[in-house]
């Protein structure tokens, strides 16, 4: 788990799965913000937390599942 930045500087939250691949995790209106998405943490029944940043740019936090 963690956070990447691509060409464009963009940041993009990610997980890897036990397999190895890895899925990125954007929230939606963070798409295409420099700031964009973090992931911080991954609790033993798989939620994922982070936050992400909206273009204004405010912080908010989420939980996926």
């Amino acid at each position: 788990m963690g956070t990447l930045i691509d060409p464009n500087n963009n940041m993009h939250g990610y997980i890897r799965n036990p397999d190895g691949s890895f899925v990125i995790i954007d929230y939606p209106s963070s798409l295409g913000n420099v700031l964009g998405t973090n992931v911080n943490h991954i609790n033993s029944a798989g939620a994922v937390v982070g936050v992400y940043f909206d273009p204004s740019p405010a912080r908010h936090g989420f939980a996926r599942e």
